[in-house]
């Protein structure tokens, strides 16, 4: 929900007593900045959700602390294009890994839907397109952070 304020009680539905059990997708991006936003997400999760699924590729940047935290790691991380050279190679490696990451996180998005009732998206619009589809055709409704 872009550009809307969510109370947190929206995010226990109508019943205060049940707990959300959330979902978040992040992008692997190669910068470290915006896994210091993600742990500190965690962090404001943590005592509100009944369980927390992290999606993401560079989980060893991410600070958590908490058992309701499961990370689910797609082992494929991005690279910055002028890290690699010839630049056309660079740009077709980085492609092919983010398809992949796409697709794989796309794969873990279906194998714990069934788990979740809030997928929250973090980071990287357009490159998680596959992953809003997904979470779409499979009935959650997807947030964008």
């Amino acid at each position: 929900m872009t550009g809307e304020t969510v109370s947190g009680g929206a995010l226990l539905n109508d019943d205060s007593s049940v707990r959300p059990r959330v979902a978040i997708v992040s992008y692997t991006w190669t910068s470290k900045v915006p896994y210091k936003f993600l742990s500190e997400l965690l962090q404001i999760l943590e005592p509100i959700a009944e369980r927390i699924v992290l999606i993401d590729g560079n989980t060893e940047r991410i600070t958590m602390g908490s058992e309701k935290v499961e990370v689910r790691d797609i082992a494929t991380s991005m690279h910055a294009a002028k890290d690699i050279q010839p630049a056309f190679y660079s740009k077709l490696l980085w492609l092919t890994k983010c398809i992949k990451a796409q697709l794989l996180t796309s794969i873990e998005l279906v194998r714990i839907i069934k788990e979740v009732n809030v997928v929250l998206f973090y980071l990287a619009y357009p490159f998680y397109l596959a992953h809003l589809l997904t979470a779409k055709l499979l009935g959650k409704k997807p947030w964008r952070l």
